[in-house]
């Protein structure tokens, strides 16, 4: 994730979403992208991206994988 971080934070302001330790975002791209990183990006993590990015009115959302999963929405390190 620190990684990630330093790699997103050339394209602007960064923040995270926490709902009591039970739900989160790892990254918030300029008050507009959710990303949530991942080893191996699931359909499972994308469904709950969406519903948690749906909640805080975010319409544009990514899981960033380290591993190839064949997934839309699905970004890798290396692309960044």
């Amino acid at each position: 994730e620190n990684v990630i971080a330093n790699q997103l934070n050339n394209y602007g302001e960064l923040s995270f979403y926490n709902y009591r330790g039970s739900s989160e975002i790892d990254f918030i791209l300029n008050k507009e992208i959710a990303f949530e990183v991942k080893l191996n990006g699931s359909v499972h993590d994308l469904k709950r991206l969406s519903k948690l990015s749906s909640g805080l009115n975010l319409t544009d959302y990514s899981i960033i994988s380290k591993s190839f999963c064949g997934i839309d929405k699905v970004i890798y390190p290396m692309f960044l």
